[in-house]
């Protein structure tokens, strides 16, 4: 399990992300912003939209990540060892576009 340390880029603040997999930060349901906001007590509402609406991946990227960095196959076998900077790309790999345009 890994915990994140997320940057707001509306507003600059970061918090820390929940304890949880690599799967979940990098595929799941921790890889777009309504998971990512909760880390800094917003939620849908806050974020304008209704819930059950995903607000995508436009504002909060991961900085850092510590913990067991390692992934696994869908059986929960077979771990694969990574850099902190492979698990930080992997995270932000859906706010590319964001990243670009703030480059």
């Amino acid at each position: 399990m890994m915990i994140p340390t997320f940057l707001d880029l509306r507003t600059g603040k970061t918090a820390k992300g929940c304890e949880a997999s690599h799967y979940w930060w990098t595929e799941g349901n921790g890889s777009c912003d309504c998971s990512r906001a909760i880390a800094f007590d917003l939620h849908a509402e806050d974020l304008g939209l209704k819930e059950g609406v995903c607000f995508g991946c436009r504002r909060f990227i991961a900085i850092d990540v510590e913990g067991d960095l390692r992934s696994y196959d869908y059986e929960g076998n077979d771990p694969q060892p990574n850099t902190k900077e492979q698990v930080l790309a992997a995270m932000n790999s859906e706010y590319a576009n964001i990243l670009e345009r703030r480059g």
